[in-house]
Order: structure tokens, then sequence, then C-alpha cells
């Protein structure tokens, strides 16, 4: 872990978000948490790092279960540092689009066979796992690549709020790759957040376009543009190892909306470079219930900073993704200095 670190500390990594914790029987859970706090445990100039991580719906079936959000506390051995919490429970709706398993509404792009993914779990499922984190106080992600598994999420939501109003609630939709506008306005009024996977824009957003949602769908991928537009709160992410770490890439694809191959990919969901940087930022803290001590250089937060090659605000945007690391700062102390 402390090795993995370092390398996000080039990146100008300072804390990380781990939604899979227990995910799939990979690795158990304790044996996770485990890890982590021994590497956590280490002074922060050895292991510099936050983490922030979700228990998987895996591991709450085997009796793990999170605290509510009003009775979180840090658990590395050292709590004033903030090493390290456990901040809800991840569940997962439906798969991957490149890998034929997100669930859409309509058949992928070129399937004859009309295929539309998969749910893997029954609507009238998720709607008893949300309702029992629901009411337990707990912080929901799920996994929604699909514009129809998106519905189902938000169903279950909605359901879980008309029976238990909960104000600031966070719950969030990991990726919400397909989400239309009409979903996200609903996601709006029901105060559900999005984490958007950016990366699949430049990876993956060629192969969208021409093989999987074909030219009509695939522009409005990650749909960060409208999220804006109908006031979701929103912060990007990587999906490390599914793609590299590289916030720096990820804003300027934001901004330029340009797939691996130079070709634009949905002009009209371009965000200004200021909105990239917060959702890499303070509005990623604030998925995690973190803004009041991370996401931003003000006094009383964490001293966790990196310093840039040159100002994402006012060099041309083909230059973003040229910039690089010049230091990183965790709990006051130099760690990278390139």
């Amino acid at each position: 872990l402390g090795t993995v670190f370092r390398e996000l500390n080039c990146e100008g990594v300072t804390s990380v978000q781990d939604l899979g914790l227990g995910v799939f029987n990979l690795l158990d859970y304790p044996t996770s948490v485990k890890a982590y706090e021994l590497a956590l445990g280490k002074p922060i100039e050895e292991v510099p790092m936050r983490v922030l991580a979700f228990c998987h719906w895996d591991a709450v079936k085997k009796g793990h279960r999170p605290s509510s959000c009003t009775q979180q506390k840090s658990i590395a051995s050292d709590a004033a540092e903030n090493r390290l919490r456990i901040a809800g429970v991840k569940m997962h709706a439906d798969g991957s689009i490149q890998g034929g398993t997100g669930y859409l509404k309509a058949p992928y792009h070129r399937d004859d066979a009309g295929r539309r993914g998969l749910l893997l779990l029954s609507a009238e499922a998720l709607k008893t796992q949300i309702l029992d984190m629901h009411l337990s106080g707990i912080q929901i992600a799920v996994h929604a690549n699909g514009d129809a598994a998106i519905e189902h999420v938000l169903d279950a939501f909605e359901e879980a709020l008309q029976k238990c109003p909960r104000e600031d609630h966070r719950h969030r939709i990991e990726h919400c790759q397909t989400a239309s506008k009409e979903q996200l306005e609903r996601m709006a009024r029901l105060g559900v957040a999005a984490s958007f996977f950016l990366n699949h824009v430049y990876i993956y957003g060629d192969a969208h376009r021409d093989r999987f949602l074909g030219p009509d769908r695939a522009p409005h991928i990650s749909p960060a543009r409208w999220a804006k537009e109908c006031g979701v709160r929103f912060g990007f992410h990587s999906d490390d190892p599914v793609t590299r770490t590289r916030p720096l890439r990820s804003i300027w694809t934001a901004v330029s909306r340009k797939t691996a191959t130079g070709k634009v990919l949905g002009p009209d969901q371009r965000i200004e470079v200021l909105d990239a940087l917060r959702a890499y930022t303070i509005d990623n803290a604030w998925l995690g219930r973190e803004e009041h001590i991370k996401g931003s250089i003000a006094v009383g937060k964490l001293a966790d900073m990196a310093l840039l090659s040159a100002n994402p605000l006012e060099v041309d945007c083909e230059e973003i993704r040229r910039l690089w690391v010049k230091a990183v700062v965790v709990g006051g102390k130099l760690i990278w200095n390139s």
C-alpha cells in the first residue's frame, strides 16, 4: 500500500476513496480493513495518504456493518490525523457498458439479439437493501452505468426517502454513465449525488460511439454539464485499477471531451476548468462528508495539497493534460518534490 500511495502522490493525490472493501469476496472485509490500519498507522511521511472507504454489500451480508453517518470516526491509530474512515455501504446494480453488462433501457448498438445488459439484483431486492441502510442512517453508494439500472436505483432511493425523509443523506450513484437529463433532474430533487468516471470518455469513448451505444447515446456519457445544469453535486473518479489515477488528464477530458483518438465526444457536455477542478477536490470531499477538513486550502483544514507546474485556470485547454506535479504536501510535510 505504501508503494501504491507514493505513486498516487506523484499524480498529486493526497486522499483516496475506496468503495470496494469486501467486494465480490476478492479480499474479505476484515483483512482489507486490517491492511489499511497497519499501513495508515505508520507515520504520515512513510505512508502519505488518507483513505475514506465504503463497505461493500457483500461484506454487510456477512455481518460487517459500518456506523451511521453521525457516529463515524477515524479508525487509524491516531484519530486526530484523519487517516482512515469507513463512510458507508456500496452496492452494485449492474455491470459495465464496455462489458455488455450495463443495464440499458434500449438494446446495445449493433446487437442483433437485442441485449440490454444485466440487472445484478431484482428491483425489489435493491429497494430492500437501500431501505435497510437508509433507515440505519448510513450513506449509500450504488454502482449503476446503464440508464435502466439508474432508474431502478432512483426508484429505490425515492421509496426509502418517502418512508423515512432524511436531510443531507448524500446518497450517490457511482459512474452514473448514461443518465438522462430527466434522471439528473430527479436526482437533484431527491438530493442524490453523482460520481462520474470521466475516463470512460477518453478511454472507451470511441468504442462506445462505434460499438456499444452508437452515435446518439455515446456523446452524453458521463454527463457532467447536464448534472451542473440540473443542480446535481458531482465528483470524478478513475475506478483504479480499471484505469490509472491521473486527475489532470480526467480534468482535461471533462473540459475537452476528447477521446484517446482525439475525437470530440459530446461537446455539449463540456464543463469549465474550475468545475472540473472542484470535482476532484472540494466536491469529492463533499461526497465523502469531509469538506470541513479536505478539498480546499483554508485555515483549520488538513495541510494536504499539490503544487502544479502551472495554473490550470490560466493555461490553454490542451495544456492541462501536460501539466505536472511539482510538489505534494500531506499533513504539512513535504512528501513529493519533483
